[in-house]
């Protein structure tokens, strides 16, 4: 297995170079003679990907997908980190917080209540310390809001809120530990989350 150290100065290039087309994303490279000594098509590789403006280091395993006129893109294997990179690499960009938790994809009606108003919505993604919803009713970042679903019932912050805050990031009060099993979520959603 070949190996590659990548160098980012930061997440904005790292995110320019992502290949989110493949079914597990990946990377094009730059130079494929000087980063991969060679690769050929198939190859299995290593690579070690450091964003310097956050001083942190990912390890993700891949093949080489294609390898063309000075550059070659790398397909990540399933299962890897590919999305805490991506994180990482777009709260850098964006200059917010990088999320902390990996977050799986739901779709689940939910009732929503802050001190103002009450509404509905739906749960689109969730993790144990936050969930993104879209909801009827516009919501501004720092509300303070209750999440009502079907066998549970959670409180958090709106961190974020986009499409006339109607779509929004809540960060929980605290830790849900068993928050996907209250989901029922399939156990390679719960990996996801972990």
């Amino acid at each position: 297995m070949r190996r590659a150290r990548l160098e980012y100065p930061t997440g904005r290039e790292l995110l320019a170079a992502y290949w989110g087309f493949l079914g597990s994303g990946g990377l094009t490279l730059p130079a494929p003679a000087a980063v991969l000594d060679g690769a050929g098509d198939g190859e299995a590789v290593e690579l070690e990907v450091h964003i310097a403006s956050l001083r942190k280091h990912y390890q993700l395993a891949g093949r080489v997908r294609h390898c063309h006129g000075g550059s070659s893109v790398v397909a990540f294997d399933a299962g890897q980190s590919q999305d805490v990179l991506l994180s990482a690499a777009w709260a850098d960009g964006q200059g917010v917080p990088e999320r902390r938790h990996r977050r799986a994809d739901v779709v689940a009606p939910v009732r929503f209540r802050t001190f103002e108003r009450e509404g509905q919505g739906r749960l689109l993604n969730v993790s144990r310390g936050g969930c993104s919803l879209e909801v009827d009713a516009a919501i501004r970042p720092g509300t303070r809001v209750f999440v009502v679903g079907d066998g549970f019932v959670v409180e958090g912050v709106v961190r974020w809120a986009k499409a006339d805050n109607r779509l929004l990031g809540v960060e929980f009060a605290r830790f849900h530990e068993d928050l996907l099993d209250r989901l029922q979520l399939p156990d390679a959603a719960r990996v996801a989350a972990s």
